[in-house]
C-alpha cells in the first residue's frame, strides 16, 4: 500500500462493494509484494480461514494467476467453487486456463501521456499539468463465472 494506486484500487474494491450492498471484510484485504508466489501464499492462508470468501480480487494479473495455481492445489475450482479476477490485463490473461477476467487500465494511453510528457521535457518544455482520469474496463473471462 505504499502506492498512491493501492489506495485508489482499494478504495474502488470498498465502493463496488457498498454499492452492492455487500459489507467490506477488512480481514479480506492482504497485502502483497505483487509476486506469483506472494499472491499463492495469500490464497492458501485466505482458503484456511473460516469463512473463506467466493471471490479474489488481485491487485495484478501475475498475482492473479498465483491465486489461481494455489487455489488448484487446493482442490478448488475456479470459477465454479471460487472466482478470481486480475488488474492490468497483461496479454497472457487471455491465454491462462480458466482465461483470466482482467481489469484493463488504458496501459496504451498511460504510456503515450508519459512520453509526451518526456517529449516536453527533453525539449527545455514544461510538461502540461493535468490531472486525468483513465476509464478502466472489466474484461470478462472464464476465471469469474460471469457470463461474458
Amino acid at each position: 500500500m505504499e502506492l498512491r494506486v493501492d489506495h485508489e484500487k482499494l478504495k474502488g474494491y470498498k465502493r463496488a462493494l457498498k454499492e452492492r450492498g455487500i459489507d467490506f471484510k477488512e480481514e479480506y484485504v492482504i497485502q502483497g509484494n505483487y509476486s506469483w508466489e506472494d499472491a499463492a501464499g495469500i490464497a492458501r492462508q485466505l482458503m484456511d480461514s473460516a469463512g473463506h470468501p467466493t471471490a479474489v480480487m488481485c491487485a495484478d494479473d501475475t498475482m492473479a494467476l498465483g491465486a489461481i495455481a494455489a487455489l488448484k492445489d487446493t482442490g478448488l475450482r475456479v470459477p465454479d467453487d471460487i472466482a478470481v479476477v486480475g488488474f492490468n490485463d497483461l496479454q497472457f490473461a487471455a491465454l491462462s486456463s480458466p482465461a483470466l477476467t482482467s481489469v484493463s487500465v488504458a496501459a496504451y494511453d498511460m504510456g503515450r501521456l508519459a512520453a509526451e510528457s518526456f517529449m516536453d521535457l527533453m525539449e527545455g518544455r514544461e510538461p502540461e499539468s493535468r490531472h486525468l482520469i483513465l476509464q478502466p474496463e472489466l474484461i470478462v473471462r472464464a476465471s469469474c463465472g460471469a457470463k461474458r
